[in-house]
């Protein structure tokens, strides 16, 4: 990973520092580490992780202080976004470690590749219920892709490369590396072939469907037949950048597209993009999945917000989901044909069959194109403001009126957002809540990143992946958006941005409680607010107490222009925007609901 010539003289000078028999088990892993191309690391410093600590201000590693471990993953999680490669953590044993586990778990459910390094009390304590013990291997191996405590020193090494090689192979996930403090401080010895680094083998499973031809012209047939196509992508295809092989598939077959959370940023042709599915999707992206008669999934895994009741989900659609993990196929979801592989192999496969009948499908198609338009044209996406309807035909004319409304409306803010990042190329992170549905809906598609917890809806993920987004991205414009009850959840990362003046932009839509169970409860639970609204302590107050500027806007009339200053601010920033606590995130499927089902705007 990485360039050579970068990572020779990494690990040359490292070398040059120690004489070799000197050489203890933290000074191995931190050879390893560099030969694996690591710049950054994020952790939280402690008892267990003290020796390896100790040598990085030797190495051109940079160490990230986080305030808490959860956000070490989280800001991991961030940095394999942007750049694709692993991020690390390294933490303390017990706490350092059991306080990684939701965010672990996060990155195993939203298939982000990170690496998890922790300490160890001594090997002759382990099982003794030691100071700051836990048997984190055993608490991890659920969600991580691979874990291992390692007891022997010659089997670093390998250990090492197996777990960086492993949380991006195949489909992406994080590993777990246990290394006890002994272990840690253990003179290496005189064998230098155990720095022979490069020539270790990890065996790798492979992803590669044996029947990929037969199955591929299998699609192609039922492709052929079509005359209601729809193109469902996932999070797979942002993963393998498969950007360039979606347009042009969506162009030669000339069918609408419809994305997932996970892969808002996926696509952008104006005229076939119907935007979100599933619960807070857009009614014509719902519409066109219900009614289509073919659904090429890819890299998607039905997830149970996109489908609702599986029994009811696409009823009439011949289904085709190409996924590189085995286990997702027929998992939630029966389909006609399943396909394993990399979703961009396989795209650039099933291209070269599709561009045989390419004159015939726009052909074939262009009658659904026009239905799934005339619908767009009648449902579109909108909201009430002052009994007018805001909507996607008049959003920037609708502009002015917003802007002298007394309440703010969570969707004016995305509004504003919207025509003030447009030549940005924005990174954009959320935490969890209507704010993440407003912003996916409204911006996702947008972003150059759109980063936000799927899966397992982390609560507090926004501002820690933030910083690891920065981190990855210094350059470039990122800006995490959050809920009042979310933001709480890992505020104290603000010390972070602090520290090293990382300039990330923090916007709270602040309702005054936990907005998205207050929405639940008005639909399901007659408006019963139990541990659910209440005020919101003063978050300027505490970013400034943390050393960060921050400003609170309570009328639209304000909203533009502090906008505008948290932008071009060069400093970390928290704005608080008091939004209409009453408004709900529209259209909604219920859970286990179908299409049929959806609440839409009245």
């Amino acid at each position: 990973m990485g360039d050579k010539s970068y990572l020779a003289n990494l690990t040359n000078s490292y070398l040059d520092q120690l004489l070799f028999s000197e050489w203890r088990g933290a000074d191995l892993l931190i050879f390893c580490l560099l030969k694996e191309g690591v710049k950054d690391i994020f952790g939280v410093n402690g008892g267990a992780v003290l020796e390896i600590y100790h040598r990085l201000p030797r190495t051109p590693i940079k160490i990230w202080d986080m305030a808490h471990e959860q956000g070490a993953v989280h800001a991991a999680e961030g940095y394999n976004a942007v750049t694709g490669r692993p991020g690390v953590v390294l933490v303390t044993s017990g706490p350092g470690l059991t306080n990684t586990l939701t965010g672990i778990t996060d990155a195993y459910m939203d298939s982000r590749g990170v690496v998890v390094i922790s300490g160890q009390v001594p090997r002759e304590m382990i099982g003794k219920m030691a100071f700051q013990e836990a048997p984190v291997t055993a608490m991890s191996q659920s969600v991580t892709k691979y874990n291992i405590l390692v007891t022997e020193i010659n089997k670093l090494p390998h250990e090492v490369k197996k777990v960086f090689a492993l949380s991006t192979n195949g489909r992406p996930g994080p590993t777990h590396l246990d290394i006890p403090k002994d272990l840690q401080q253990t003179l290496v010895g005189d064998t230098p072939e155990i720095l022979q680094y490069e020539n270790i083998q990890i065996e790798l499973p492979e992803h590669v469907d044996q029947e990929l031809e037969r199955k591929l012209d299998d699609v192609v047939n039922l492709l052929n037949k079509s005359r209601k196509p729809v193109i469902y992508v996932g999070g797979g295809v942002v993963t393998a950048r498969a950007f360039k092989e979606l347009d042009e598939l969506s162009t030669l077959l000339y069918a609408p597209v419809v994305t997932t959370l996970m892969a808002r940023t996926a696509y952008r042709n104006s005229e076939l993009n119907l935007g979100m599915l599933g619960m807070h999707g857009t009614e014509y992206a719902n519409w066109a999945v219900d009614k289509c008669d073919v659904l090429l999934n890819l890299g998607a895994r039905f997830d149970d917000r996109v489908t609702g009741d599986p029994r009811k989900f696409a009823p009439n659609a011949k289904k085709v989901h190409v996924d590189i993990d085995q286990k997702e196929l027929n998992k939630n979801v029966k389909v006609d044909v399943g396909i394993v592989g990399d979703v961009k192999y396989v795209m650039r496969r099933l291209l070269q069959k599709v561009r045989e009948h390419s004159e015939e499908y726009r052909a074939l198609h262009q009658e659904w194109v026009e239905q799934v338009n005339q619908y767009r044209k009648q449902h579109l996406l909108r909201f009430r403001n002052n009994g007018r309807w805001v909507d996607e035909n008049n959003y920037y004319e609708m502009l002015k009126e917003l802007r002298n409304s007394e309440i703010i409306k969570p969707q004016h803010v995305m509004l504003e957002l919207r025509e003030l990042l447009a030549e940005r190329n924005p990174i954009i992170t959320t935490g969890v809540g209507r704010h993440q549905m407003w912003a996916a809906q409204y911006l996702g598609d947008l972003a150059e990143h759109f980063i936000t917890s799927g899966g397992l809806g982390t609560m507090g993920f926004g501002l820690p992946a933030a910083i690891g987004a920065k981190v990855a991205r210094p350059d470039s414009l990122v800006l995490n958006i959050d809920g009042d009850r979310s933001f709480l959840m890992t505020l104290q990362q603000l010390d972070v941005l602090r520290r090293y003046n990382l300039p990330v932009k923090i916007i709270i839509l602040n309702d005054g409680g936990h907005g998205m169970v207050k929405q639940w409860q008005d639909t399901f639970y007659r408006s019963n607010y139990v541990a659910s609204a209440y005020p919101s302590p003063d978050f300027v107050k505490i970013a400034e107490g943390l050393g960060v500027d921050g400003t609170r806007v309570n009328s639209a009339r304000e909203l533009r222009a502090e906008l505008e200053k948290m932008i071009d601010s060069n400093k970390p920033f928290v704005l608080d925007v008091k939004v209409d606590p009453n408004e709900h995130v529209l259209p909604m499927i219920p859970p286990k609901g179908s299409f049929n089902q959806m609440i839409c705007p009245k």
